[in-house]
């Protein structure tokens, strides 16, 4: 018996907008923690996210924090959609399901956009992800850090 193979796939499809950042096949714009970035330092070393959990927050940003929710798994790349998507299991136990990334960017959804909105950005925390964004983590052997969630050791 062979399989049928021409059915959808299953999970969220990825797509890029007019804009050139990520929204979904439905148009929810698709949101990248900005704490979350590791660049070198001026001695080539990786600098490492070192963030609480959102629940660790001071109480006056937390409900601005829960306005985003992890995308869940699976994701798969729609036409023009360049970058490396994953997942990977949260290890706060809150969600009950692995989260998408994208070039190592974990990916969220702002709880009060609409389709075709983009209201979640907030400057210095949450901003679209561009479709090229730069890779959280580096790709090649030489800077190879690991991947989520033993480099990061939080988040919302």
């Amino acid at each position: 018996m062979t399989e049928n193979t021409s059915g959808p796939t299953p999970g969220i499809r990825l797509i890029v907008s007019g804009a050139g950042y990520l929204t979904t096949s439905e148009g929810y714009t698709v949101y990248r923690f900005l704490p979350l970035y590791m660049q070198k330092n001026n001695l080539g070393q990786i600098t490492k996210a070192q963030l609480t959990w959102g629940d660790e927050w001071p109480a006056s940003i937390q409900p601005l924090i829960f306005q985003f929710v992890p995308m869940p798994a699976p994701a798969h790349a729609g036409p023009g959609v360049t970058g490396v998507i994953a997942d990977f299991e949260r290890t706060d136990g809150k969600y009950g399901y692995k989260q998408v990334t994208y070039n190592g960017w974990w990916l969220y959804f702002f709880t009060e956009d609409r389709a075709g909105e983009v209201r979640g950005i907030v400057p210095g925390l949450w901003d679209v992800v561009p479709v090229d964004v730069e890779p959280l983590y580096p790709l090649d052997e030489d800077d190879d850090v690991g991947t989520p969630p033993p480099i990061i050791l939080g988040g919302p």
